[in-house]
């Protein structure tokens, strides 16, 4: 595009999490959630979502995903999922770290496993609890199963409600590399390192 336009937080938030969903841009950052939508000169206008009871310093958004007809902002404590206008605040107990929509479903990784969204609240998957030893930096559908990228120890893919090492020849390029994201489509796996 030729012009450009900055559409800032209030009080100049950092945003860490962006969804565009139809007339709507989805943000999420620190202290604050909500989004931007069109006002009738056309002009982006923002809308604030975050619980006015919550201390700025306790919200810190870091993904926001589409849930069916729900948008769901992933905070350290839990997520908040917004649909037809009202808010909802499901804690994870033991924090979440990451959290991805796979098959249709809900997952966040926490210090002591994975959980799954079930109804408003989360489930620990059993026998995850040793896999998030391993700081779980991505969580990816991967044929019909799951894929945990992990930032110092490669690739684990789920099998029989365990998590084993993935063998690859990418093991041998990922040694001694500190793994920061991930992303697969239907036939590529793209992994970005630190160094």
């Amino acid at each position: 595009g030729v012009y450009w336009n900055t559409y800032p937080l209030q009080h100049e938030a950092k945003a860490r999490a962006v969804e565009a969903v139809g007339g709507r841009v989805y943000v999420g950052g620190l202290g604050q959630f909500g989004f931007f939508e069109p006002n009738i000169y056309g002009q982006l206008q923002y809308h604030d979502l975050s619980p006015k009871e919550k201390s700025a310093s306790v919200i810190n958004i870091w993904n926001i995903h589409l849930l069916d007809d729900r948008v769901v902002f992933q905070g350290d404590d839990g997520v908040y999922v917004y649909y037809q206008g009202h808010l909802r605040h499901i804690r994870c107990e033991r924090g979440i770290s990451y959290s991805n929509v796979i098959y249709g479903r809900l997952y966040a990784v926490s210090r002591d496993g994975i959980y799954l969204l079930v109804g408003n609240r989360f489930e620990l998957i059993p026998h995850t609890k040793e896999i998030t030893h391993e700081k779980i930096i991505s969580l990816l559908p991967f044929h019909g199963r799951l894929l945990a990228v992990t930032s110092h120890h490669g690739l684990f893919v789920s099998s029989g409600g365990n998590f084993l090492p993935y063998h690859s020849p990418v093991n041998v390029l990922l040694q001694g590399k500190q793994l920061s994201c991930a992303a697969i489509n239907s036939s590529h796996l793209a992994l970005g390192t630190l160094q």
